[in-house]
């Protein structure tokens, strides 16, 4: 079976990240060694090492050089008061620089929190500044003893940034040049990247989506926007997803957009996959997220054999039971749930609203808010906003919750088909629905005195047309589970952990979503569809979605339920056509999230 990687980029990626997940995943780091000491280049040494950052283990891959590129320089980078990281660009290159590179001279190594390191040393100290192209970089590389594989991606990687940089400084790629300082560590870092994969034996890559930052970046041509020049003429040139973060500082340096273009083969997660085996790589720059790129080589599973009711996730994991990766899925479970508490105890400074609904991911939130806020002496408000557009039901499932939680829990009517923006079903209904409910939050919130008001938004969500979110950004809304790569499945599995009495209830969105585009909506046509649905599911039913195209009602149920479906098909026909409908149709494609957005997908 073939080995898939998949790397998940939530806090950004750079080439020494990627080289040390890729040791973690397995990569021999001996057969590194070999090959970067066959690398005709001098000034730099490699140091490989375990670290701890927010209290989790992970692996450092470091290249230190003669003299200090500034690439750690949070002052030279971000100037007072700044605390991020940065990327500098020299030439093009100049300030290449993954993620983060300590700096230690000489042979003398200082490792805070570390253990366990090996060096690898350059044959020499050259002090000069020479300037390479790119026809001497790949001199340089088909020098050395990597194998014919590793050196055609290195090669690959470096025409990509190349390219990305003639176009951004308007020279042809045959012109730009790179600087020593800044080209000897990005050489070391693209060489190690291809002969860890080379050595992996990886055949296919799946990168969904690279997170950045915002603000500015200082390097030797000026004060630069994030995403640098580079980073979006790659994106561009080769259809790499970015979510820009609310966090500040450059995270995708052009080195990491670059392997991803040069590796990736999908962009989309099986539906359901086996992790074999995980890494852990550590960025060395400090933001307000740990700096982790986490590599997985997983397995998709054989839908036949896919559990019939595997409720836990839209993404199923299973784990070897092997005692290593039994342990090593702990270590992942843990590493998203002490970024995340930690993130929200910071938010618990200050009194905090949760937008709370009574699914399993706002519950999720306001349980961990109600542990923050708990440890720094701060108050939780849990807001339910009770409109006509949910399901029945969400209303007692939000009150027995807020018990559970022991929390103020307030709630709140708001009838959106008042605005008949929203009524006519337009593309961008969710925007307009989030902009108005999130800002009558704000007016409770600050009622309240609370000045936080977050919601359970999670990362599987910003892979989906999801227009509403745009809507919770430009109103200052946080969304912690997505922020911090916390994706359905990640929540699933912590809410069972903690208990929660939702944590295997079914997603209930918007009954808005089951009418197409542009068809106006009236409170009776869903609630005839709420109460389809609600008696499909007491017929054991588990994801159910009833799409009205005119008269016409298509069923969506998971594929292993098709099965069960048609033993009742007279009582489900039967049913449907009393309450309206002339004609029931099953999609064979199965239950999806958000298959009225077909035609949006393709245009966006």
């Amino acid at each position: 079976m073939s080995k898939k990687l998949y790397l998940e980029c939530y806090s950004g990626i750079s080439g020494d990240m990627t080289v040390a997940a890729l040791l973690d995943l397995g990569a021999d780091a001996d057969v590194l060694d070999k090959a970067l000491k066959s690398l005709p280049l001098t000034g730099f040494e490699t140091c490989i090492s375990r670290v701890t950052k927010s209290g989790i283990d992970a692996c450092d891959f470091n290249v230190i050089l003669e003299h200090d590129n500034h690439d750690h320089d949070m002052e030279y980078l971000y100037g007072e008061g700044h605390h991020h990281h940065r990327w500098f660009l020299l030439n093009w290159f100049h300030r290449h620089h993954d993620h983060d590179h300590s700096h230690a001279h000489g042979h003398s190594h200082s490792h805070s929190h570390s253990h366990g390191h090996s060096h690898t040393h350059g044959h020499s100290h050259d002090h000069g500044h020479e300037h390479r192209g790119l026809a001497d970089i790949v001199e340089i590389l088909n020098g050395s003893a990597l194998t014919d594989r590793a050196k055609k991606l290195a090669v690959r990687i470096f025409q990509i940034i190349a390219e990305a940089e003639s176009k951004a400084h308007g020279l042809p790629v045959e012109e730009v040049h790179f600087h020593e300082v800044g080209a000897v560590d990005s050489i070391v870092d693209i060489a190690a990247v291809a002969v860890c994969l080379d050595n992996l034996d990886i055949t296919e890559v799946i990168v969904p989506v690279l997170y950045e930052g915002t603000g500015t970046v200082r390097c030797q041509h000026g004060v630069l926007p994030i995403p640098v020049p580079a980073v979006v003429n790659i994106a561009n040139a080769h259809g790499l997803n970015l979510t820009i973060t609310s966090s500040k500082g450059e995270f995708v340096t052009p080195t990491g957009a670059a392997i991803v273009a040069a590796i990736r083969t999908a962009d989309t997660l099986p539906a359901s996959f086996r992790i074999v085996k995980t890494g852990l790589g550590a960025g060395k720059r400090n933001y307000d997220r740990p700096s982790f790129l986490r590599a997985m080589l997983i397995e998709e599973n054989d839908p036949s054999q896919v559990a019939e009711k595997s409720v836990m996730s839209t993404t199923e994991t299973s784990v070897p039971c092997k005692s290593q990766s039994t342990d090593r899925a702990s270590t992942d479970y843990e590493q998203k749930k002490k970024t995340l508490e930690a993130h929200l105890l910071e938010l618990a400074e200050s009194d905090i609203v949760v937008a709370f609904s009574g699914g399993v991911d706002s519950s999720l939130l306001l349980m961990l808010c109600c542990k923050a806020a708990k440890e720094r002496g701060t108050k939780v408000t849990a807001v339910t906003m009770l409109t006509r557009l949910h399901p029945h039901g969400d209303e007692d499932i939000a009150r027995r919750v807020a018990e559970e939680a022991g929390v103020n829990h307030v709630l709140m009517r708001v009838d959106e088909l008042e605005d008949a923006g929203i009524r006519m079903n337009p593309e961008d209904r969710c925007y307009r629905c989030k902009r108005l409910l999130f800002g009558e939050l704000q007016k409770k919130a600050a009622e309240i005195g609370a000045s936080c008001v977050i919601e359970g938004t999670n990362a599987d969500d910003l892979q989906v047309y999801r227009p509403g979110i745009r809507a919770l950004r430009e109103l200052g809304i946080r969304s912690p589970l997505a922020e911090y790569g916390i994706t359905k499945s990640d929540v699933r599995q912590m809410a069972q952990k903690m208990g929660l009495s939702v944590a295997r209830r079914a997603s209930t969105p918007c009954m808005a979503t089951r009418f197409p585009y542009n068809t106006p909506l009236d409170y009776e046509s869903m609630a005839r569809v709420d109460e389809a649905e609600r008696w499909l599911r007491e017929q054991e039913f588990y994801n159910v979605r009833l799409r009205v195209h005119g008269d016409i009602a298509r069923l969506e149920i998971d594929n292993q339920d098709m099965g069960n479906l048609l033993k009742i098909r007279k009582d489900v026909v039967n049913r449907l056509k009393t309450m309206g409908f002339a004609y029931v149709t099953l999609d064979l494609e199965g239950f999806r999230s958000g298959s009225m957005d077909i035609h949006i997908k393709k245009k966006v």
